[in-house]
């Protein structure tokens, strides 16, 4: 996955695989992600694991809604108002 590429999320697993890449990507380690969130190591293993159930759940939720969650790195987002 390159750092201008969307990232379409339509699992728990597929969120949790995503947020592994981005802070790979950026070059911290799992203990410096958790100290910038002011959490424990634990949450973000949690986290990228993609076992989680509530993260599945809302995926979900929104997939069968006929929405998909996208990620967007910052520098590609359109910034005209109304965006």
């Amino acid at each position: 996955m390159s750092e201008n590429s969307n990232i379409l999320i339509r699992s728990g697993r597929a969120l949790g695989d995503a947020l592994k890449e981005i802070r790979t990507q950026q070059g911290l380690t799992q203990q410096d992600m958790a100290e910038r969130l002011n959490a424990h190591r634990t949450t973000i293993v949690d986290l990228e694991s993609g076992n989680s159930k509530q993260l599945d759940r809302l995926a979900r939720f929104i997939r069968f809604s006929g929405y998909d969650i996208i990620l967007v790195p910052r520098q590609n987002r359109d910034t005209s108002p109304g965006a």
